[in-house]
């Protein structure tokens, strides 16, 4: 404990230092003038309390030199003679003052006092000190996460298709998150000559787990589409691959399907998805053979459905984001809507409004729109 006194009578000083030292580890500083005090303050970081008489107190008031004792958090203990001098005592701001002549233990309980306010006043600071770190190195934190995010979503999306627009077939796909990243995901690719392939999925849940999941199985696409065109045998290699890497910790729904623009058929499996909507002329079809989610049952027998058509026909894909973000509407909507679109910019146009509109969802949102000639 450090101590600073200032007193101008030495005999008075002498008394305060004898009583002083009863108290174990105590370290006392004295001075005669306030200035010299003020000056020691200033350099010395640890200061604990201040032991001063009233006309020191009056001297700092007068050259606005109390500030010090404010800037360190420095409790004083004023002295006084009589009980007039207590108004300049609180005009100070001293913590507490005590009247002379006082006995030893008089000054040792105010010291003591002071002492354990001074203790409770540099923990509550610390503490401070300490919260304010903890809460710049958590924004920090927070900034790096989501510096992370925003690269990682950039990542995802630069993984997904290009739209294919060429006299055989058009296809568009547009997707909102729930968050920085996707659990929902579509891919296509022109595995031969008229034949195009393409996939629908949606992962369990939504954030960065259920993107990791869909990014996983993307990277598996590529290569099967290529080497595999039956859409059984796909969702087969898929739910054998979910299954082998999440062990029954993940499961997605997917609708795949590959399209022959030359014999103009359609074969897909829709695995736990929402049914596909297809259009030909004025008749709508709601495409929904195919079985249960992906990643849950090995060896599930899963059914494909082929279709046959003469003229163009328009197909929406679509997650079931889209479905709980309008509550309910959006098969009704696509309904309505498709078969008065004149043109396949038209009809993308009608969707893309509808998720734009409905984007504050808890779901991830993802559509995906064909017209094959």
């Amino acid at each position: 404990m450090n101590i600073v006194v200032i007193e101008e009578n030495q005999a008075a000083v002498m008394k305060m230092k004898e009583m002083l030292k009863k108290i174990k580890g105590i370290s006392i500083q004295v001075f005669d003038q306030m200035d010299k005090a003020h000056a020691y303050m200033l350099q010395e970081k640890q200061v604990d309390a201040v032991l001063a008489n009233v006309q020191a107190l009056l001297a700092a008031q007068t050259e606005r030199k109390p500030s010090i004792f404010f800037q360190k958090d420095i409790l004083v203990v004023a002295m006084i003679e009589c009980d007039d001098e207590i108004e300049y005592v609180l005009e100070a701001e001293a913590f507490d003052y005590i009247r002379k002549p006082f006995t030893t233990t008089e000054l040792i309980s105010r010291i003591r006092l002071a002492y354990r306010q001074k203790q409770r006043t540099d923990e509550s600071k610390r503490m401070r000190i300490v919260h304010i770190e903890k809460d710049r190195q958590l924004l920090e934190l927070k900034r790096k996460m989501e510096k992370d995010l925003q690269l990682a979503r950039c990542i995802q999306e630069g993984m997904l298709p290009s739209s294919i627009y060429n006299e055989e077939i058009c296809v568009y796909g547009k997707y909102i998150p729930s968050s920085q990243l996707s659990g929902d995901l579509y891919y296509w690719n022109q595995v031969s000559p008229h034949e195009y392939a393409f996939i629908v999925i949606d992962v369990m849940g939504h954030g960065v787990a259920a993107a990791l999941v869909a990014m996983s199985i993307r990277s598996l696409l590529p290569g099967l589409m290529m080497r595999v065109t039956d859409p059984l045998r796909v969702v087969y290699e898929l739910n054998r691959h979910t299954l082998r890497l999440f062990e029954n910790r993940s499961y997605l729904t997917a609708f795949y399907g590959v399209v022959n623009t030359k014999r103009k058929t359609l074969e897909y499996v829709n695995a736990g998805h929402p049914p596909a909507l297809l259009l030909e002329g004025r008749e709508m079809k709601r495409l929904k053979e195919g079985g249960i989610p992906i990643g849950i049952v090995p060896q599930f027998s899963y059914k494909k459905e082929k279709l046959q058509f003469s003229g163009p026909v328009y197909l929406a894909i679509y997650t079931d984001g889209m479905i709980e973000a309008t509550g309910g509407e959006w098969e009704s909507y696509v309904e309505r809507i498709l078969p008065n679109c004149r043109s396949f910019q038209e009809f993308v146009q009608q969707l893309e409004g509808k998720m734009n509109h409905q984007r504050f969802g808890d779901d991830d949102m993802t559509f995906v729109g064909m017209h094959i000639f």
